[in-house]
This record gives structure tokens, C-alpha cells and sequence, in this order.
């Protein structure tokens, strides 16, 4: 989700005190997001696609970097910033159809 990314967010202590950081350098969570690709996507060239397409949302390059990206990841709940950010990309429609699984 992109408030997770968000400056607001990652400047929130995380139970325990501790310093928030992206989740994707979660070990855990990381090896949550392959688990996930792997099963929802079995073409392997999608999926290599997808990976890279994580990398630009996970490092704000690209569009993911942008100014009103970054502001508006506090400000528009998920779907609607993959609308407006990721709405072209392979990354967006799977994230988007995660969302309307929960």
C-alpha cells in the first residue's frame, strides 16, 4: 500500500519503539511479495516484468517518485493512487486486484 511508503508513516515509531522502515526490507514481508507473484502469476516473463516494475515502485523512481505521487500516497487510499500513478502498469492491476480480494 503506498501510505506504507509514505514519510508520515515511515516516521511513526513501530511497536516496540523501534524505527519504521519501507516493508520491503522486511525479510519476511519480502518473501511474501515473491510466495504472492509466484502463485498469482505463472508466466514467467510477467512476472520478471512485475519484479522490475517493484523495484521502481519500492526505490520512487519513475512515476512511483514523482512529487504528487509522494504527497498523495498519505492522501488517496490505494486504489485510487494506483488509478492515478500505476493505472498503465502490470504492478497496478495486480495490486489493485489484491485490494478487491481483502
Amino acid at each position: 500500500m503506498p501510505k506504507f511508503y509514505s514519510p508520515s508513516c515511515l516516521g511513526i515509531p513501530a511497536p516496540g519503539g523501534e524505527v519504521r522502515t519501507k516493508p520491503h526490507t522486511n525479510l519476511e514481508v519480502q518473501n511474501g511479495y515473491m510466495t504472492t507473484l509466484d502463485k498469482l502469476v505463472v508466466d514467467r516473463v510477467e512476472c520478471a516484468r512485475l519484479r522490475l516494475e517493484l523495484g521502481k515502485y519500492f526505490t520512487s523512481t519513475r512515476v512511483f517518485g514523482s512529487l504528487h505521487a509522494m504527497e498523495d500516497r498519505d492522501r488517496l487510499d490505494a486504489v485510487t493512487w494506483w488509478d492515478m500513478y500505476g493505472s498503465h502498469k502490470l504492478l497496478a492491476k495486480l495490486e489493485k486486484r489484491c485490494f478487491h480480494r481483502l
